[in-house]
């Protein structure tokens, strides 16, 4: 994954992150140990293993598949 990528990955977590604290008032945290350790990208929301995509092209079935498997190391 080139440094562009990772740039662009981790700014989307970012805006999701800031949008998510300021609608649900929750302590919604990028997940820094994430590349090394596995799990979900957004750490703070009991219960949900949120997985942050920015594509051109949307690619929802692996996608998915990611986010549950990612929900059962929680």
């Amino acid at each position: 994954m080139s440094a562009m990528q990772r740039r662009k990955g981790a700014t989307g977590e970012r805006e999701l992150a800031r949008l998510l604290r300021e609608s649900l008032g929750a302590d919604v945290v990028r997940n820094l140990d994430q590349p090394r350790q596995g799990g979900a990208d957004l750490l703070g929301i009991s219960g949900w293993a949120i997985e942050v995509k920015r594509a051109a092209r949307p690619l929802l079935s692996a996608w998915w598949q990611q986010a549950c498997v990612q929900a059962d190391t929680l």
